[in-house]
């Protein structure tokens, strides 16, 4: 089972950040739910961090349209 989390990214999600994993991750959630308000603010180098961190914590990376 994939326990996910929301609501633990404050403001933007650009300033999802290594603390947050890894409070989410030792809390025991497999994931972080973001939410992009806007998708064409949305850099490649934006998008490129944000999975690497998702990589660091072997978080899964879902995208629901």
């Amino acid at each position: 089972m994939l326990l996910g989390v929301a609501g633990l990214v404050k403001g933007d999600w650009k300033s999802i950040d290594h603390d947050t994993l890894k409070n989410a991750q030792d809390l025991g959630f497999a994931t972080v739910q973001i939410r992009v308000r806007d998708p064409k603010d949305a850099s490649d180098a934006d998008i490129t961090r944000v999975k690497s961190l998702y990589e660091e914590f072997t978080f899964r990376w879902h995208s629901l349209w």
